[in-house]
Protein backbone atom coordinates (compact mmCIF):
# COMPACT_ATOMS: atom_id res chain seq x y z
CA UNK A 1 0.00 0.00 0.00
CA UNK A 2 1.46 3.46 -1.27
CA UNK A 3 1.99 6.69 1.44
CA UNK A 4 -0.53 9.45 -0.02
CA UNK A 5 1.47 12.61 0.66
CA UNK A 6 -0.69 15.70 2.12
CA UNK A 7 1.61 18.54 0.48
CA UNK A 8 -0.34 20.49 -2.23
CA UNK A 9 0.56 20.73 -5.85
CA UNK A 10 2.49 23.78 -6.53
CA UNK A 11 0.72 26.02 -9.60
CA UNK A 12 1.47 26.31 -13.01
CA UNK A 13 3.41 29.54 -13.90
CA UNK A 14 1.97 30.14 -17.38
CA UNK A 15 -1.93 29.50 -15.47
CA UNK A 16 -0.53 32.63 -13.20
CA UNK A 17 0.51 34.70 -15.79
CA UNK A 18 -2.79 34.65 -18.11
CA UNK A 19 -5.07 35.01 -15.19
CA UNK A 20 -3.21 38.86 -14.43
CA UNK A 21 -3.23 39.26 -18.56
CA UNK A 22 -7.22 38.38 -18.38
CA UNK A 23 -7.62 40.67 -15.54
CA UNK A 24 -5.59 43.81 -16.78
CA UNK A 25 -7.93 43.27 -20.26
CA UNK A 26 -11.14 43.51 -18.47
CA UNK A 27 -9.81 46.16 -16.31
CA UNK A 28 -8.80 48.36 -19.48
CA UNK A 29 -12.14 46.91 -20.83
CA UNK A 30 -14.14 48.70 -17.79
CA UNK A 31 -11.93 51.96 -18.24
CA UNK A 32 -12.85 52.26 -21.57
CA UNK A 33 -16.26 51.68 -21.07
CA UNK A 34 -16.67 54.09 -17.90
CA UNK A 35 -15.31 57.04 -20.12
CA UNK A 36 -17.24 56.09 -23.34
CA UNK A 37 -20.72 56.18 -21.30
CA UNK A 38 -19.01 58.98 -19.15
CA UNK A 39 -18.95 60.98 -22.93
CA UNK A 40 -21.68 60.09 -23.84
CA UNK A 41 -23.85 61.41 -20.39
CA UNK A 42 -21.82 64.97 -21.34
CA UNK A 43 -23.37 65.17 -24.74
CA UNK A 44 -26.73 64.52 -23.79
CA UNK A 45 -26.54 67.12 -21.32
CA UNK A 46 -24.99 69.58 -23.63
CA UNK A 47 -27.88 68.66 -26.22
CA UNK A 48 -30.47 69.16 -23.59
CA UNK A 49 -29.61 72.45 -22.62
CA UNK A 50 -28.96 73.69 -26.30
CA UNK A 51 -32.81 72.19 -26.70
CA UNK A 52 -33.78 74.19 -23.45
CA UNK A 53 -32.23 77.36 -24.55
CA UNK A 54 -33.34 76.90 -28.19
CA UNK A 55 -36.87 77.76 -27.71
CA UNK A 56 -35.83 80.89 -25.28
CA UNK A 57 -34.05 82.09 -28.46
CA UNK A 58 -36.20 81.24 -31.21
CA UNK A 59 -39.28 83.30 -29.23
CA UNK A 60 -36.76 85.91 -28.71
CA UNK A 61 -36.73 86.32 -32.52
CA UNK A 62 -39.87 85.84 -33.14
CA UNK A 63 -41.09 88.49 -30.62
CA UNK A 64 -38.45 90.79 -32.37
CA UNK A 65 -39.93 89.83 -35.76
CA UNK A 66 -43.44 90.69 -34.85
CA UNK A 67 -42.16 94.10 -32.87
CA UNK A 68 -41.47 95.50 -35.69
CA UNK A 69 -44.05 94.32 -38.04
CA UNK A 70 -46.21 95.62 -35.69
CA UNK A 71 -44.01 98.89 -35.30
CA UNK A 72 -44.25 98.95 -39.39
CA UNK A 73 -47.70 98.70 -39.44
CA UNK A 74 -48.45 101.03 -37.29
CA UNK A 75 -46.60 103.44 -38.94
CA UNK A 76 -48.51 102.22 -42.65
CA UNK A 77 -51.94 102.71 -40.48
CA UNK A 78 -50.78 106.73 -39.29
CA UNK A 79 -49.73 107.47 -42.59
CA UNK A 80 -53.40 106.38 -44.07
CA UNK A 81 -55.32 107.96 -41.40
CA UNK A 82 -53.09 111.16 -42.75
CA UNK A 83 -53.75 110.72 -46.30
CA UNK A 84 -57.25 110.48 -45.45
CA UNK A 85 -57.29 113.54 -43.77
CA UNK A 86 -55.14 115.22 -46.12
CA UNK A 87 -57.27 114.34 -48.79
CA UNK A 88 -60.82 114.26 -46.83
CA UNK A 89 -61.38 110.82 -48.20
CA UNK A 90 -63.90 109.74 -45.63
CA UNK A 91 -63.07 112.38 -43.57
CA UNK A 92 -63.39 115.96 -43.47
CA UNK A 93 -59.89 117.70 -44.66
CA UNK A 94 -58.09 118.53 -41.88
CA UNK A 95 -53.93 119.40 -43.26
CA UNK A 96 -53.42 120.05 -39.42
CA UNK A 97 -54.61 116.77 -38.53
CA UNK A 98 -52.93 115.13 -41.70
CA UNK A 99 -49.77 117.01 -40.36
CA UNK A 100 -49.90 114.70 -36.82
CA UNK A 101 -50.14 111.37 -38.25
CA UNK A 102 -47.88 112.32 -41.22
CA UNK A 103 -45.20 113.06 -38.20
CA UNK A 104 -46.66 109.81 -36.00
CA UNK A 105 -45.42 107.58 -39.03
CA UNK A 106 -42.68 109.77 -40.28
CA UNK A 107 -41.07 109.60 -36.74
CA UNK A 108 -41.04 106.17 -37.27
CA UNK A 109 -38.77 105.86 -40.70
CA UNK A 110 -42.07 105.66 -42.91
CA UNK A 111 -40.56 107.11 -46.22
CA UNK A 112 -44.01 107.89 -47.64
CA UNK A 113 -44.81 109.73 -43.96
CA UNK A 114 -41.63 111.50 -44.42
CA UNK A 115 -42.04 112.34 -47.99
CA UNK A 116 -45.55 114.01 -47.05
CA UNK A 117 -43.95 116.00 -44.10
CA UNK A 118 -41.68 117.39 -47.08
CA UNK A 119 -44.61 118.32 -48.76
CA UNK A 120 -46.86 120.10 -46.11
CA UNK A 121 -43.84 122.32 -45.25
CA UNK A 122 -42.57 123.07 -48.83
CA UNK A 123 -46.80 124.27 -49.19
CA UNK A 124 -47.51 125.35 -45.50
CA UNK A 125 -50.19 123.62 -45.65
CA UNK A 126 -51.11 122.45 -41.90
CA UNK A 127 -47.73 123.15 -40.93
CA UNK A 128 -46.01 126.41 -40.76
CA UNK A 129 -44.11 126.92 -43.94
CA UNK A 130 -40.42 126.11 -44.08
CA UNK A 131 -38.50 125.38 -47.36
CA UNK A 132 -35.57 123.82 -44.90
CA UNK A 133 -37.48 121.59 -43.32
CA UNK A 134 -39.29 120.27 -46.28
CA UNK A 135 -35.49 119.82 -47.65
CA UNK A 136 -34.70 117.62 -44.56
CA UNK A 137 -37.68 115.36 -44.62
CA UNK A 138 -37.19 114.59 -48.40
CA UNK A 139 -33.70 113.88 -47.83
CA UNK A 140 -34.93 111.61 -45.21
CA UNK A 141 -37.47 109.48 -47.18
CA UNK A 142 -34.63 109.79 -50.66
CA UNK A 143 -32.06 108.01 -48.46
CA UNK A 144 -34.28 105.58 -48.16
CA UNK A 145 -35.20 105.09 -51.92
CA UNK A 146 -38.53 106.93 -52.03
CA UNK A 147 -38.51 107.70 -55.56
CA UNK A 148 -41.48 110.14 -55.16
CA UNK A 149 -39.10 111.98 -52.22
CA UNK A 150 -36.06 112.03 -54.97
CA UNK A 151 -38.05 113.81 -57.08
CA UNK A 152 -39.11 116.70 -54.93
CA UNK A 153 -35.54 116.90 -53.58
CA UNK A 154 -34.63 116.91 -56.83
CA UNK A 155 -37.28 119.87 -57.69
CA UNK A 156 -34.82 121.62 -54.65
CA UNK A 157 -32.21 121.34 -55.91
CA UNK A 158 -33.23 122.68 -59.14
CA UNK A 159 -34.97 125.75 -58.28
CA UNK A 160 -32.78 126.32 -55.06
CA UNK A 161 -35.77 125.70 -52.79
CA UNK A 162 -34.34 125.48 -48.93
CA UNK A 163 -31.29 124.35 -50.39
CA UNK A 164 -28.07 125.83 -52.25
CA UNK A 165 -29.12 125.20 -56.49
CA UNK A 166 -27.28 122.64 -58.13
CA UNK A 167 -28.91 121.15 -61.15
CA UNK A 168 -26.73 118.62 -62.05
CA UNK A 169 -27.60 117.14 -58.26
CA UNK A 170 -30.93 117.53 -59.63
CA UNK A 171 -30.56 116.12 -62.62
CA UNK A 172 -28.37 112.81 -60.70
CA UNK A 173 -31.93 112.57 -58.29
CA UNK A 174 -34.42 112.41 -60.84
CA UNK A 175 -32.10 109.79 -62.68
CA UNK A 176 -31.99 107.57 -59.66
CA UNK A 177 -36.42 107.63 -59.59
CA UNK A 178 -36.11 107.17 -63.09
CA UNK A 179 -34.23 103.90 -62.14
CA UNK A 180 -37.55 103.04 -60.34
CA UNK A 181 -39.88 103.15 -63.65
CA UNK A 182 -41.34 106.62 -61.80
CA UNK A 183 -43.21 107.93 -65.30
CA UNK A 184 -42.69 111.62 -63.38
CA UNK A 185 -39.00 111.31 -62.91
CA UNK A 186 -38.77 110.62 -66.64
CA UNK A 187 -40.65 113.66 -67.54
CA UNK A 188 -38.38 115.95 -65.28
CA UNK A 189 -35.43 114.38 -67.00
CA UNK A 190 -36.89 115.14 -70.36
CA UNK A 191 -37.19 118.73 -69.42
CA UNK A 192 -33.49 119.24 -68.40
CA UNK A 193 -32.52 117.59 -71.84
CA UNK A 194 -34.63 119.69 -73.44
CA UNK A 195 -33.36 122.93 -71.67
CA UNK A 196 -29.67 121.77 -71.01
CA UNK A 197 -30.81 122.09 -67.36
CA UNK A 198 -27.53 120.04 -65.59
CA UNK A 199 -26.82 118.51 -68.92
CA UNK A 200 -25.39 119.04 -72.42
CA UNK A 201 -28.96 120.04 -74.48
CA UNK A 202 -30.17 116.91 -76.10
CA UNK A 203 -33.77 116.82 -77.61
CA UNK A 204 -33.12 113.83 -79.26
CA UNK A 205 -32.59 112.22 -75.66
CA UNK A 206 -35.69 114.59 -73.94
CA UNK A 207 -37.66 113.53 -76.51
CA UNK A 208 -37.02 109.53 -75.50
CA UNK A 209 -37.79 110.81 -71.70
CA UNK A 210 -40.98 112.16 -72.45
CA UNK A 211 -42.31 109.38 -74.67
CA UNK A 212 -41.11 107.20 -71.60
CA UNK A 213 -43.15 109.07 -69.51
CA UNK A 214 -46.03 109.90 -72.30
CA UNK A 215 -46.09 105.62 -72.38
CA UNK A 216 -46.76 104.99 -68.81
CA UNK A 217 -49.59 107.24 -68.81
CA UNK A 218 -47.81 110.49 -67.19
CA UNK A 219 -50.36 113.33 -68.35
CA UNK A 220 -47.09 115.97 -69.04
CA UNK A 221 -45.54 113.74 -70.42
CA UNK A 222 -48.11 112.75 -73.35
CA UNK A 223 -48.35 116.58 -73.82
CA UNK A 224 -45.03 116.97 -73.63
CA UNK A 225 -44.23 114.30 -76.38
CA UNK A 226 -46.65 115.56 -78.53
CA UNK A 227 -45.27 119.15 -78.60
CA UNK A 228 -42.03 117.56 -79.70
CA UNK A 229 -43.61 115.66 -82.27
CA UNK A 230 -45.59 118.94 -83.69
CA UNK A 231 -42.38 120.84 -83.56
CA UNK A 232 -40.04 118.32 -84.93
CA UNK A 233 -38.00 118.76 -81.57
CA UNK A 234 -36.07 115.60 -80.88
CA UNK A 235 -38.20 113.75 -83.15
CA UNK A 236 -39.36 113.32 -86.96
CA UNK A 237 -42.46 116.14 -87.25
CA UNK A 238 -45.76 114.06 -87.06
CA UNK A 239 -49.08 115.83 -86.66
CA UNK A 240 -50.67 112.51 -86.10
CA UNK A 241 -48.23 111.63 -83.31
CA UNK A 242 -48.79 114.61 -81.66
CA UNK A 243 -52.31 114.41 -82.09
CA UNK A 244 -52.31 110.69 -80.78
CA UNK A 245 -50.37 112.34 -77.32
CA UNK A 246 -52.12 115.10 -77.03
CA UNK A 247 -55.40 113.50 -76.89
CA UNK A 248 -54.60 110.87 -74.40
CA UNK A 249 -53.55 113.97 -72.22
CA UNK A 250 -57.13 115.67 -72.99
CA UNK A 251 -58.90 112.66 -71.61
CA UNK A 252 -56.84 113.50 -68.47
CA UNK A 253 -58.06 117.45 -68.25
CA UNK A 254 -54.77 118.24 -69.26
CA UNK A 255 -56.14 122.19 -70.50
CA UNK A 256 -53.30 122.82 -73.04
CA UNK A 257 -53.64 119.65 -74.48
CA UNK A 258 -57.63 120.26 -75.02
CA UNK A 259 -56.25 123.70 -76.61
CA UNK A 260 -53.90 122.60 -78.89
CA UNK A 261 -56.01 119.41 -79.74
CA UNK A 262 -58.84 122.03 -80.85
CA UNK A 263 -56.72 124.13 -82.46
CA UNK A 264 -55.56 120.76 -85.08
CA UNK A 265 -59.30 119.89 -85.26
CA UNK A 266 -59.78 123.81 -86.39
CA UNK A 267 -57.11 123.26 -88.61
CA UNK A 268 -57.83 119.82 -89.84
CA UNK A 269 -54.48 118.57 -88.74
CA UNK A 270 -53.06 115.35 -87.89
Amino acid sequence: MKHKSNSKRKPNEKHIAKAKHRAKVHAIIIMVLIVFVTIGMVARLRLSKKQAAAPGRRNAAARSVSAHNKSKDSAKSQYVLGLRYYLGKGVAKDPKKAAEYFAEAAAQGYPSAQNSMGVLYKSGEGVEKDPNQAVSWFRKAADRGDATAQINLGYCYQTGLGVGKDEQQAVKLYRQAAEKDEADAYNYLGNCYMNGTGVQKDPSEAYKCFSRAAADGNVQGQFNAGSCCAKGEGVRQDMGEAVKWWAQAAEKGHADAQYQLGECYKNGQG
